[in-house]
């Protein structure tokens, strides 16, 4: 028997709408990502200040890795792996070169400078502008 739970649920009860009342939902979701937020900021204030809500705890995030800082890892690591593959030496990314030079200094090297999408996004329109369906 299949596993119901509340996403699996929601998602496929969204699925069974028509494309006006996908829209209408639509033109919603910045009020609903805030009540999200929100609610979710209130959460963490009470539960900070020792309220108990069942299931919903603080918890830590995930951890990310580092080398202990009193120690020189590099020198350690050569132990185990030639240098180039223990520091490799990379540039700065576009960003921290604009931070460290200053906008007016890093505007000489934007003809070296690419921008890549990491993919697509929901984008919402202006207001102002006509909003309209497209049939697929």
């Amino acid at each position: 028997m299949a596993k119901h739970t509340a996403p699996t649920v929601v998602q496929s009860q969204i699925g069974l709408l028509d494309s006006i009342e996908l829209y209408a939902l639509a033109k919603e979701l910045p009020l609903i990502e805030a009540w999200i937020g929100a609610v979710k900021l209130e959460l963490e204030r009470r539960l900070i200040a020792g309220e108990h809500f069942g299931y919903v705890v603080m918890r830590d995030k995930l951890a990310i890795r580092k080398w202990d800082d009193s120690i020189d890892i590099q020198e350690i690591l050569t132990d185990y792996m030639p240098l180039e593959e223990a520091a490799p030496r990379v540039p700065l990314s576009p960003s921290k070169a604009e931070k460290i030079l200053g906008r007016e200094k890093f505007e000489a090297l934007t003809q070296y400078v690419r921008k890549e999408s990491s993919g697509q996004t929901l984008g919402f329109v202006n207001p102002g502008k006509s909003p309209f369906l497209t049939e697929n």
